[in-house]
C-alpha cells in the first residue's frame, strides 16, 4: 500500500512494470483540453421571416382583394404561426390560429407549403369574408420556429 497526499491507494504489482513516483508521474503527464461536439444537429438560432407581401404594403387595394405573404425559416420547422389583422377603426381579428383559419377568413384564405431560396415554410393568402374594413389594414404574423426563435 502507498499513501499519497493523505489518500490511501491499494497498488498491485505488474510484472515488468517500472515503479514511477507520483512526482515523476505528474511531471510526465500532459493535459490536453477537448470540447465535445454535441450529439445531433446544431441548435437553431435563425428566426423565421415574413416576406413577399402582395400587394406591396402601402398599396391601395379593393375591399375584396386577398393579401399574400410567406412565412419561412431555415429549418422549415415551426412551433406556431399566428396571423392577426388590425383595422384603422380599432377592430382586431385573429386570422389564423396555428391550425386553421378563423370563421371570417375560412372561405377565401389558403395556406400552402412554399420554398423561398434555401428556406421553406408557408405561403398565406388571406381574404376576409365581407371584405376589409376601415381605411388601413395591418397584418401581423407571429411565427415561432421549433428552436424557439420568434419572427422579429
Amino acid at each position: 500500500m502507498a499513501n499519497f497526499a493523505g489518500s490511501l491507494f491499494v497498488t498491485s504489482p505488474v510484472s515488468g512494470a517500472a515503479v514511477v513516483s507520483p512526482a515523476r508521474l505528474a511531471a510526465l503527464t500532459v493535459i490536453r483540453g477537448y470540447t465535445a461536439t454535441p450529439a445531433g444537429p446544431a441548435p437553431d438560432t435563425v428566426a423565421p421571416v415574413v416576406q413577399n407581401f402582395a400587394p406591396t404594403p402601402g398599396t391601395l387595394i379593393a375591399s375584396t382583394a386577398p393579401i399574400d405573404f410567406d412565412i419561412t425559416d431555415d429549418s422549415g420547422l415551426f412551433a406556431r404561426n399566428l396571423i392577426a389583422v388590425a383595422f384603422s377603426d380599432g377592430t382586431q381579428e385573429l386570422v389564423y390560429d396555428g391550425a386553421s383559419f378563423t370563421a371570417r377568413y375560412l372561405a377565401g384564405s389558403t395556406v400552402l407549403p412554399t420554398t423561398v431560396g434555401p428556406d421553406s415554410g408557408f405561403r398565406f393568402t388571406v381574404r376576409r369574408t365581407g371584405g376589409w374594413i376601415g381605411t388601413t389594414i395591418t397584418v401581423r404574423a407571429f411565427a415561432v420556429d421549433r428552436g424557439g426563435n420568434i419572427e422579429a
